[in-house]
């Protein structure tokens, strides 16, 4: 079934206890030819489960990125401290 189906059913059947079977068929009618000028489609909205290791993962592939540019332990060591309080606060 069509998203323009699907819409017009829907409201049909939400307007159904406030109006008799002729008026019904009007609207069915009115709304199946307005609703030819537009495109409609569904809206999907999606939960995304959050997986924090692919954050640990994505700053350890971070540091190593930077140990292999030449960057100091020290440098390293004061990075990661920054990124960790950051990472805590969340």
């Amino acid at each position: 079934m069509k998203s323009v189906e699907k819409l017009i059913n829907q409201i049909l059947v939400d307007v159904e206890p406030l109006m008799d079977s002729n008026q019904l068929a009007t609207l069915k009618v009115v709304l199946t030819v307005e609703c030819t000028k537009y495109s409609i489609n569904e809206q999907k909205n999606e939960v995304v489960i959050y997986d924090e290791t692919s954050d640990i993962a994505a700053y350890k592939q971070f540091f190593v990125s930077k140990k292999i540019q030449g960057l100091s332990s020290g440098t390293l060591n004061l990075l990661y401290a920054d990124n960790q309080s950051l990472y805590e606060k969340r």
